[in-house]
């Protein structure tokens, strides 16, 4: 995909740049709202919105931080081992963390993380199809409650965290471009109520340092979970 194709080509770019300057984003910069019906808080949530832009610039799209997140991925790190972090620190792209669920650690890792985040689904997957909310309108059983759902990437510590969330957006970005992804309704069907929604999109950010004694790897990973919880309301 081109935007695959940009993403890494800025993320060589920056690496570069960020290992000579040893500097690391705060997750402070590009703060704001494209818009005046979009409700963001200070953070990485926003540094988010910013690179999303239109994509959800809707009266019903909200990006906002989100406490519980980080504490939930700040304690599921502790899953991850030296030899997995070392091989995870050596990707020079975005990825998903759910490619690497096949090694026990970081399954553990997402299973935890999922559990306390208040995943509504606890089924282990975390790919990217976590931010498309479709399922959720489309499945009577969910149609009318508060559901929760989202993914985990990984970047490159040598980039830094706030650009890392820049990197992340454009593959959030390549997601919820499809105009279904976030269904502002749900599917109904004969006899079925209309209920409207509601979504935050949260971006919550840890990174995970290498042991000292790995020597020759780069220095960190960082996580970018992108969360979305969608409230719904009889029409």
């Amino acid at each position: 995909m081109k935007l695959k194709k940009i993403a890494s080509l800025m993320l060589a770019g920056v690496m570069a740049v960020s290992m000579l300057a040893g500097c690391k984003g705060n997750g402070t910069n590009d703060a704001g709202s494209s818009s005046s019906e979009q409700t963001v808080v200070s953070g990485f949530s926003a540094t988010l919105a910013a690179k999303l832009g239109d994509t959800v610039d809707e009266d019903y799209i909200s990006v906002k931080d989100n406490a519980a997140d980080v504490t939930a991925l700040e304690k599921a790190l502790n899953y991850i081992s030296e030899p997995t972090l070392q091989d995870l620190a050596e990707k020079k792209t975005v990825q998903n963390l759910g490619d690497h669920s096949g090694k026990a650690d970081v399954a553990n890792m997402i299973a935890d993380f999922m559990d306390r985040a208040g995943f509504t689904l606890d089924d282990g997957k975390i790919g990217v199809d976590g931010l498309d909310m479709t399922y959720y309108a489309e499945n009577h059983g969910y149609d009318n409650r508060t559901v929760k759902d989202g993914t985990i990437y990984i970047v490159n510590g040598a980039v830094g965290e706030d650009e890392a969330v820049k990197l992340v957006a454009a593959e959030v970005k390549e997601v919820l471009q499809d105009e279904d992804a976030l269904p502002k309704h749900n599917d109904i069907t004969a006899g079925q109520d209309k209920y409207d929604y509601e979504y935050v999109i949260s971006a919550s950010v840890a990174t995970k340092a290498l042991d000292d004694t790995y020597v020759g790897a780069a220095n960190s990973v960082v996580f970018v979970a992108v969360t979305v919880t969608r409230t719904a309301s009889a029409d």
